[in-house]
C-alpha cells in the first residue's frame, strides 16, 4: 500500500511539474529565460545596493513569494522576454514594479531596475535548488 501511494505521489508531482513547464513558456511556445540564460522560475536572492536581502520564489503558475527575514510577502509576476521587464505585485500593493533586466556577469548574477524609480536597483543570483 505505502509503494502504491509512493507511484501515485511520483505520477502526481511528475504531471505537477510537466503543467508547470508548460507554464513557465510564453504564448509563442519559447521558454521564458532570465538574464542569467536560466528559467524565470526558481528561486533568487535579490540584494540592494543598501545590503537588503530579499529571497523571491518565482513560480510557474505566475504567484511568487519574498521572504525578507522572519516575513513573507505574497503576489504575482509577469515576464515579457521582448522589453526584458519582469513585474511583481505584491498582494499588499497598490500596482506592479517593473524591472528591467540588465545582462548577466561573469558570476551569473545580474542587475534588475525598477522602469519607473531607476534609484530602485536588485542584483540578482540564481539559488541552486
Amino acid at each position: 500500500m505505502l509503494a502504491s501511494l509512493a507511484l501515485a505521489a511520483c505520477g502526481e508531482e511528475a504531471a505537477q511539474t510537466a503543467q508547470s513547464d508548460a507554464q513557465a513558456q510564453d504564448a509563442g511556445g519559447a521558454e521564458m529565460l532570465a538574464s542569467d540564460g536560466g528559467p524565470a522560475v526558481g528561486t533568487f536572492e535579490a540584494i540592494a545596493p543598501d545590503g537588503t536581502v530579499v529571497i523571491q520564489d518565482v513560480r510557474a503558475d505566475g504567484t511568487l513569494v519574498n521572504r525578507f527575514g522572519d516575513e513573507s510577502a505574497q503576489g504575482t509576476w509577469t515576464y515579457d522576454p521582448a522589453s526584458r521587464h519582469f513585474c511583481s505585485q505584491l498582494e499588499e500593493a497598490d500596482a506592479p514594479s517593473c524591472y528591467e533586466q540588465g545582462m548577466s556577469g561573469e558570476d551569473g548574477s545580474w542587475t534588475v531596475i525598477n522602469i519607473e524609480d531607476p534609484e530602485d536597483s536588485w542584483t540578482i543570483r540564481r539559488m541552486a535548488g
